[in-house]
């Protein structure tokens, strides 16, 4: 049996992740065919681990981590190389290496990617950043949320006009307009702050 995890359904299609003996696959299936079976998606031969699936512009874009294993003796997760790979159709066929990253956590939407600090570094406060990018890779905001969020954890995106940023504990939440990025920055402002709330175990 599949463990199935991180649906995400666009036009005629449903998608989603599994783990199979360990290793993390890509599936969709055809909604306008019930009897279809669901359909590996995005496979590579020698590509290190699959760990993120999204859409960006309405194309599949998958990430892969180099599973080197000197890397993991010599840097630490977040500088670990992460290849993101784009199909150019909904089924996830005709996969091409699109960009290479750091790694970090990712989201995307039918305009831009949004990439974010990994929860270690944030720990220790060496950066934190929020870098949005668009369908062809180019970099249109870089934010530096050290000072100014320094307990984000998690973005959000809406399907409308907002970005929301969580806080680590839960208990803040910050947004700022998909308006904002053409400019070239962003202003996280503060909507939900329930630290004040917040009571001990």
């Amino acid at each position: 049996a599949l463990d199935v995890s991180e649906l995400t359904a666009y036009g005629n299609h449903m998608y989603f992740s599994a783990f199979e003996e360990g290793d993390r696959h890509f599936y969709t299936i055809d909604l306008n065919n019930k009897d279809n079976e669901p359909q590996r998606i995005c496979e590579l031969d020698n590509a290190g681990i699959r760990y993120n699936f999204v859409l960006l512009e309405n194309r599949p874009l998958v990430a892969y981590n180099d599973d080197d294993p000197r890397f993991g003796q010599e840097l630490p997760l977040e500088r670990l190389p992460s290849t993101m790979y784009r199909a150019s159709e909904l089924d996830g066929s005709n996969l091409q290496e699109w960009k290479t990253f750091d790694y970090s956590p990712f989201i995307a939407d039918d305009r831009y990617l949004y990439r974010w600090s990994f929860a270690p570094a944030k720990e220790r406060m060496e950066e934190m950043y929020i870098r949005i990018y668009d369908g062809d890779g180019n970099l249109l905001v870089e934010y530096d949320a050290l000072e100014t969020l320094p307990d984000m954890y998690d973005l959000y995106v809406s399907p409308g006009e907002h970005v929301f940023i969580t806080s680590d504990a839960n208990d803040k939440v910050w947004y700022f307009s998909k308006s904002e990025i053409e400019t070239g920055t962003i202003t996280p402002k503060l909507l939900i702050d329930c630290s004040a709330y917040a009571t001990g175990g």
